[in-house]
């Protein structure tokens, strides 16, 4: 693709709100800009002066054509000492995917670049805690987004006294959709993992109990189920488990912690948040909180 332009309008004030009328401006690409596809090479700098009347403009390369090596290179602007106020120098990306005529007042300053550096342009928007910006996969444009293996939720379920969470029958269903449930943000990857650890007692030794997690308030399943055969019975024990889900819609989700036992038998969580340091041993009732997070992945 041949190289695209941009025209840029140097919309620029003094201190007292009054467009500037002396001085210039250089534009100068961060490193030397080759397209072998159109036998084009941009190299020197480009000027503008400022002058009454009007702001000057200036046709600059976009810093996304794609076609031109390297990827990630940017502008910087540099002002003369009869530029009023003696502006800083800095540097920023003039992406074609902004629109063929721009603003200079507009643009996102970055860091300026050093030759062979190269830099991930601001999203737009503004950003909430926890995110970072996250190449989009196209030229050179980025979205707010996590780091894979980020937490973005957790719950855990102690209450103060021993509270059974018991399911009997053989068709997935949620424990309690209220305090073993958890809502989070699905990141732009579709892709999340879900841990949950908690304390299961199942009614006899054979029986096949299962774990698998439905959207909330709802039979539809996500992801992949558990099935095992514990071996003893009436026995409580701690279970990790762990799900990996892929394909998600990027956005908002709630998913119920869901079980399933065998036909004729039972599957109890007890879930207990114990706080006594002394005789820890001798209480008499047995459990443990309920943990769920989620990750991106």
């Amino acid at each position: 693709m041949a190289v695209q332009y941009v025209t840029l309008t140097l919309d620029l004030l003094d201190g007292s709100g009054a467009p500037l009328t002396q001085g210039t401006a250089t534009f100068t690409p961060s490193q030397e800009i080759v397209d072998p596809g159109n036998n084009q090479i941009l190299a020197g700098p480009v000027t503008s002066t400022f002058r009454a009347g009007s702001s000057p403009r200036v046709l600059l390369a976009a810093t996304d054509t794609i076609g031109p090596q390297p990827n990630g290179w940017n502008w910087t602007v540099t002002f003369d000492s009869r530029t009023p106020g003696s502006p800083a120098s800095f540097s920023f990306y003039l992406p074609i995917a902004n629109g063929s005529s721009q603003r200079l007042s507009a643009l996102a300053q970055v860091p300026v670049a050093q030759p062979g550096q190269q830099y991930l342009p601001l999203p737009s928007g503004t950003a909430t805690a926890g995110l970072v910006p996250v190449a989009s996969g196209s030229a050179e444009s980025s979205a707010w987004g996590v780091i894979p293996g980020a937490k973005l939720a957790t719950v855990v379920y102690a209450p103060a006294t021993l509270t059974a969470k018991t399911i009997s029958q053989p068709t997935l269903v949620a424990f309690d959709t209220t305090n073993l449930t958890i809502s989070f943000v699905v990141p732009q990857s579709g892709k999340v993992t879900i841990e949950a650890l908690a304390t299961v007692q199942p009614s006899t030794a054979t029986a096949k109990w299962c774990f698998g997690l439905l959207v909330h308030g709802t039979s539809t399943l996500v992801g992949t189920i558990y099935v095992s055969i514990d071996g003893s019975a009436n026995t409580q024990s701690p279970r990790p488990l762990k799900w990996y889900l892929t394909g998600l819609t990027p956005g908002p989700m709630q998913l119920d912690l869901a079980g399933a036992i065998s036909s004729g038998q039972s599957m109890t969580l007890a879930c207990l948040g114990q706080t006594t340091t002394t005789n820890v041993g001798d209480v008499s009732s047995v459990g443990a909180p309920v943990v769920l997070e989620a990750f991106a992945a």
